[in-house]
């Protein structure tokens, strides 16, 4: 597996992980601890020591620190971003539309929500895999250029805030491992 596409596959755990937890993210695949390596991380990530959490406690945790009116934790870039709320939104839109991806209007998410954010991300490594194997030299000048853009935009300006808050707030161990994982991906 390419790094690039390694590094895609962890950026839609991720997105999978910082959703509300379902029975799914809890399901054993032992390719996940490999992913970290594969995508160029150095570090001991033990992702499939995830799996050691009940899906109640983990939603119940997932509940308490990013839902309702006042997270504990945000996970919405505006949140964190010292930019105007509509600007951050527009910019995040623009990208989408610049890869051919709409969001409904019945979305889950919002466009700066974390795991949004982090698809996006997995798409743009993913579209620079594909323009690499096809040696397309201008589409990959073009979407190594938009991920960097997007990922210093994006994700690293508020991603290392939102993790130490992270860790300081959660109660259960499997976010430390998550927030690892997260910075480690967006600073890579």
């Amino acid at each position: 597996m390419s790094e690039l596409l390694a590094t895609a596959d962890l950026l839609l755990f991720l997105a999978d992980a910082f959703r509300e937890p379902t029975a799914d993210l809890l399901q054993p695949d032992s390719t996940l601890d490999a992913l970290p390596t594969a995508a160029g991380l150095e570090g001991d990530f033990v992702l499939s020591a995830l799996r050691g959490v009940s899906l109640d406690a983990w939603k119940r945790e997932h509940n308490r620190l990013f839902e309702g009116g006042e997270p504990v934790v945000s996970p919405h870039e505006t949140s964190w971003a010292s930019a105007a709320r509509p600007l951050v939104l527009a910019d995040i839109a623009a990208f989408q539309r610049a890869f051919g991806l709409e969001r409904r209007p019945d979305a889950a998410v919002r466009v700066d929500h974390l795991s949004a954010e982090l698809e996006l991300g997995a798409m743009l490594c993913t579209t620079l895999h594909r323009a690499r194997d096809e040696g397309a030299r201008e589409g990959e000048q073009v979407t190594q250029d938009a991920l960097r853009k997007y990922a210093g935009a994006h994700l690293a300006p508020w991603v290392s805030p939102f993790c130490s808050k992270l860790r300081r707030e959660a109660r259960e161990p499997l976010y430390d491992e998550l927030a690892a994982l997260l910075e480690a991906v967006v600073a890579r």
